[in-house]
């Protein structure tokens, strides 16, 4: 079909015709004008952040995604714009990028930036789509099955000390048979009492849950994260070496460092302090879980929102 012939049928349809093929594509999409004002909040994004148009149209644009850097450094949009380039150069941009959800969790995505160029060939703004990129299969069990055989954190909804222990057996069994590599983090929750001490426990819990969303929904999809203690999660992590074991658990790390959640006029947010071990072949559930926890202490005596390895800091 011609260029003109599309002009026309977009001409015909009205004035309607965009904003509903945006409403009703699988893809979550926004529009942003050149001065990063919302115009438009499709039906897909209000479901992928949790927040819906009414309360976000016509406001700036927050700058509160993470973009993926080299070697999974996060940066802040407002450090880096990616409207604001599109804008100077017209120029299309993919990134991997982490959305705040409403909740406070980060939810990965990939991101597409398109400049929206005027007769005179400006750029007036951009259409931004977002692709949910959270693995889909992060359990071997639905949560409802897991609540069956009580083996589910009903707050996080990511398994609980049974669930870990019997499939951190399974993945050690499976390292001794086939040499597959085995990796654990141990991530205790960063001045949770406090915030407990000063917002109660309605406050508490949310923010436990974003940090328990917040590391399930940014791993790999064979490997499970579970809640060990009350402020405590465990993730075990497969096929990886000592490096790679060190940008996962800094991934992590940075990633609750920016969730947040609103309560009045505050943003309420937490770190996690992470100790991280590979699997040896004498390793037992009870010594590896033990040497994590140790590490994981050692973060937080070092300064707290710190990745402990080998007893190594990071």
């Amino acid at each position: 079909m011609s260029e003109e012939k599309i002009k026309e049928m977009i001409d015909n349809g009205g004035k309607d015709l965009f904003t509903d093929l945006l409403n009703n594509t699988y893809e979550a999409a926004c529009i942003i004008d050149k001065d990063l004002n919302i115009l438009f909040w499709n039906k897909s994004l209000e479901d992928l952040s949790g927040t819906e148009a009414e309360s976000i149209v016509n406001q700036k644009c927050r700058k509160n995604l993470l973009i993926q850097g080299p070697e999974e450094k996060l940066i802040t949009c407002a450090e880096m714009c990616p409207v604001n380039q599109s804008c100077k150069d017209k120029v299309i941009r993919n990134y991997k990028v982490y959305v705040l959800h409403k909740e406070g969790f980060r939810i990965p995505a990939f991101m597409k930036v398109l400049p929206i160029k005027n007769n005179s060939n400006s750029v007036q703004g951009s259409v931004i789509t977002f692709h949910e990129h959270t693995p889909k299969v992060r359990m071997p069990h639905f949560p409802k099955e897991l609540q069956k055989m009580n083996m589910l954190d009903t707050l996080t909804e990511t398994g609980n000390r049974r669930y870990i222990e019997m499939n951190l057996g399974y993945r050690l069994d499976e390292m001794k048979r086939y040499g597959f590599p085995v990796g654990l983090l141990f991530c205790i929750l960063d001045d949770i009492d406090s915030i407990n001490d000063v917002f109660g426990t309605v406050v508490k819990d949310k923010v436990i849950k974003m940090i328990g969303k917040t590391i399930s929904k940014n791993i790999r999809f064979f490997e499970f994260v579970g809640r060990w203690e009350e402020e405590s999660f465990l993730v075990v992590l497969s096929n990886l070496d000592i490096h790679k074991l060190d940008l996962i658990a800094n991934k992590l790390r940075l990633l609750a460092e920016k969730s947040s959640i609103q309560v009045g006029d505050k943003l309420i947010h937490t770190t996690i302090s992470l100790g991280g071990v590979l699997a040896e072949s004498t390793s037992t559930i009870e010594s590896l879980v033990d040497e994590a926890r140790n590490l994981a202490q050692s973060s937080q005596k070092a300064g707290k929102n710190k990745v402990t390895l080998f007893s190594e800091e990071y």
